[in-house]
Parts: structure tokens; sequence; C-alpha cells
């Protein structure tokens, strides 16, 4: 209801300025002019207080939302959380060193196992060759 009423007054004193300004060309209008706008609406005396409050900035939402805004800047700017989580070093190169060791793990034992196979397939030809040779032997 207070935005219909505060759009009413806009609306009110661009039509009271004779030639509507270009959008390039508008000027906000002072507080007084749209203070004085407010008194010739017809509307109850209720809704005109509540409107002159939320123009003044006693007590509204927008006012609430600006000292909201301004104890917030008030605020000191604390710094952000380190990257790694907020660990100290000596534990972020222990993490690391352990990952490393996993990985360096894995890839040993996949390396052996394919040594061993590799291995055992040429043992199993050499065996063949030699009961090849056995065999022509007899």
């Amino acid at each position: 209801m207070e935005m219909d009423a505060a759009m009413d007054l806009l609306q009110g004193v661009q039509e009271a300025d004779a030639p509507a300004p270009s959008p390039g060309d508008f000027k906000m209008p002072s507080l007084d002019k749209l203070l004085e706008a407010l008194d010739g609406f017809d509307m109850p005396e209720e809704e005109k207080a509540k409107l002159k409050e939320s123009l003044t900035g006693k007590g509204d939402f927008l006012s609430k939302m600006g000292n909201l805004g301004a104890g917030m800047l008030s605020q000191k700017a604390t710094a952000p959380p380190p990257i790694g989580g907020g660990f100290d070093p000596t534990t972020q190169y222990m993490i690391f060193f352990a990952a490393f060791v996993i990985i360096l793990v894995i890839f040993v034992f996949f390396g052996y196992r394919l040594y061993s196979s590799l291995m055992l397939r040429e043992r199993k030809r050499e065996e063949k060759k030699k009961q090849k040779l056995q065999k022509k032997k007899k």
C-alpha cells in the first residue's frame, strides 16, 4: 500500500511540472517538493504520516536498511580464510605427502603386477621352446 502511495506521489510531482522531462533530463525532485506534493494529495492523514516518515527516513524499512549497511561498513573487514582450509603448513605438507605416497604405492603395485605377468609369459615361452627342442632330440 505504501508503494502505491509513493508511486502516486512520484506521478503527481512529475505531472505538476508542466512538460514531462525526457529520461535523460530527469532530475529527482527535492524532499521539500515531495512533501509539498504529499500535502496536496487527498488521502488519510495516517497514510500521509507514514509516507512522510518513509521519505524523511524516520523508522521505516529503508532507513533500517541504510543503518544496517552503515553498520556493515563500519565493521572491520576480516581476512578471508586461507585457501588450504585453515590447516597449518606442516599439516598441509603431511596431507600432500600421504596422498603422494598412496598414489606411488598404487603405481608400484600395478607396475609390479605388469612386470611379473610379463616375466611369467617369457618363462612359459622359454619352457615351450625347451620342450620342443627336447621332443626334436628324441
